[in-house]
């Protein structure tokens, strides 16, 4: 077979390689970075229809508040993992949850910790990228400056840093690089007219977002891939709106040879003037007990009743393609937002691919978590002399939120027939509920301890009050099987029994 030959079936075999106009829309050649196929113009573009969606669009804000208190709930509490000087890991993380947690945002109240993961997980999918400058107050405590992602731009002052410390560089969206495509620096616009800034250095910002191309410098929505088909189904709910309220101003049409009410009838009201081509039939409108009848003239006298036809299943199956499209790009299951197909295994693969989203979510937090949670302890050691020194000041772990399950009942029992086989530790299951090992047992032993110290207080005053001496023992305060009773001492043999009958009893 020839070259040409050969070219020609693979090209044929491979339609989306066909340049043929005659197979369908053709599109450019466009082999480029990220950054020139998706200009800095049209990411504003899209950021900026992103946020009207979220905003206006119930399907679109669904998704994304369910994917932020998914991933992040009410955990997300720090852990020492380091190898050594646990004792002083345990109240550094301590100190942590109960001293910077509450204030840790620079605008204080409720902008606590989880807040401030819950915003930053929302940013994520609806812009695209966050950002967190890390700042020191007059009194040294450290803090952290939520930045939106409109707030980092280039400002309009070309490709190359002209002035400052990073003079000569690239910058490109608001990031300024190193020659080898490592961030240098970030510039911030500040000011209400957005026409100021200041660049501040890369060791002080956290720029946290998913990328889905290598060469990727910022973050694209995750509804960038279904916004056309989001604002098609936008247009068309607003439309179908308009026909219902329409429709349902109509109660009945009446149809007479003269085109109007009878004038004579005390019960008509005329509250609008005829309307129509001059030479054509008028139309004309009376009121009628809060409803309106429309009346055409020349079609012979009769009423009919408005029927409600739609939307119907065409409309409905539109709409239903477009949400599944948004949904399975994001990506996040169409069950948990829109419609659910009803069948349980198809059910347990949408909890399995919501499971998916939500880890891939906390490992991108966690980074963010680890790095500035690293920082806030150097300050509070170094500058502050608040908390110790640690071996190890990077091993940080973080608990999880429980995660979602189709069953809890049969995956609990599932995961204790697991354990109890050796197929699984207890910090796997722990994890599904979000804690760590450590934490657990840690409650466990504390709730015992409490247990036993009011068993031991209540003993003593009722003892003290009744003149009794009373023993709350620790297996009835909490018993854990059902067959935890305490063993019967072994009867003794009475002597005035006759041994003989005691013997045909043993046998």
């Amino acid at each position: 077979m020839s070259d040409t030959s050969s070219t020609l079936s693979i090209s044929t075999f491979a339609h989306g390689a066909n340049r043929s106009r005659d197979r369908g829309p053709q599109f450019h050649d466009r082999n480029a970075d990220i950054e020139k196929l998706i200009p800095s113009y049209d990411r504003k573009r899209l950021v900026s229809i992103s946020s009207r969606l979220f905003t206006n669009m119930g399907v679109v804000k669904a998704a994304i508040l369910q994917k932020a208190d998914f991933s992040i709930g009410e955990a997300w509490l720090p852990t020492y993992t380091g190898p050594s000087d646990m004792l002083d890991g345990k109240a550094i993380a301590t100190f942590l949850r109960k001293v910077w947690f509450p204030s840790c945002d620079v605008r204080g109240g409720i902008h606590n910790w989880h807040k401030l993961l819950e915003l930053t997980s929302i940013a994520i999918d609806r812009d695209g990228d966050a950002f967190w400058l890390m700042v020191k107050g007059a009194d040294n405590f450290p803090r952290i400056q939520q930045i939106p992602s409109h707030r980092v731009d280039s400002c309009g002052y070309g490709d190359k840093v002209d002035k400052g410390p990073w003079k000569g560089l690239r910058i490109r969206d608001g990031i300024i690089y190193w020659p080898g495509g490592r961030p240098a620096a970030y510039r911030i616009i500040t000011g209400d007219a957005m026409n100021e800034y200041e660049d501040f250095p890369a060791s002080d910002v956290i720029h946290i977002f998913d990328p889905i191309y290598q060469e990727q410098g910022r973050g694209l929505p995750s509804t960038t891939h279904g916004i056309e088909d989001l604002k098609h189904c936008l247009a068309s709910t607003d439309d179908e709106r308009i026909r219902q309220m329409i429709i349902s101003r109509l109660h009945l049409i009446e149809f007479n040879e003269k085109g109007g009410p009878d004038e004579n009838d005390p019960m008509v009201s005329l509250s609008e003037t005829p309307i129509g081509d001059e030479d054509g039939p008028k139309i004309m409108v009376e009121e009628a007990q809060g409803g309106k009848v429309y009346l055409k003239a020349g079609t012979g006298a009769r009423i009919e009743q408005v029927k409600h036809e739609s939307p119907g299943e065409i409309w409905q199956s539109f709409q239903n393609r477009m949400k599944r499209s948004f949904l399975a790009g994001m990506p996040w299951p169409n069950s948990w937002v829109w419609e659910g197909s009803g069948q349980g295994t198809h059910e347990r693969v949408e909890v399995m691919k919501g499971r998916r989203a939500i880890k891939q979510r906390q490992r991108t937090i966690e980074y963010a978590a680890a790095r500035v949670i690293a920082w806030a302890y150097s300050v509070f050691h170094y500058d502050l002399k608040r908390v110790p020194l640690l071996d190890h000041p990077l091993s940080w772990s973080f608990t999880k939120p429980p995660r979602p399950t189709v069953d809890d009942g049969r995956e609990a029992s599932a995961q204790r027939d697991d354990w109890r086989a050796g197929l699984a530790n207890t910090d796997e299951i722990l994890e599904a509920k979000g804690m760590t090992e450590d934490e657990f047992y840690e409650r466990r032993a504390l709730g015992v301890a409490r247990r036993k110290v009011i068993a031991r207080r209540v003993s003593e005053e009722v003892s003290a009050e009744s003149g009794y001496k009373i023993i709350v023992e620790d297996r009835e305060m909490a018993m854990l099987t059902p067959n935890e009773m305490q063993q019967a001492a072994p009867a003794k043999t009475n002597p005035e029994e006759d041994p003989n009958d005691q013997e045909e009893d043993e046998e």
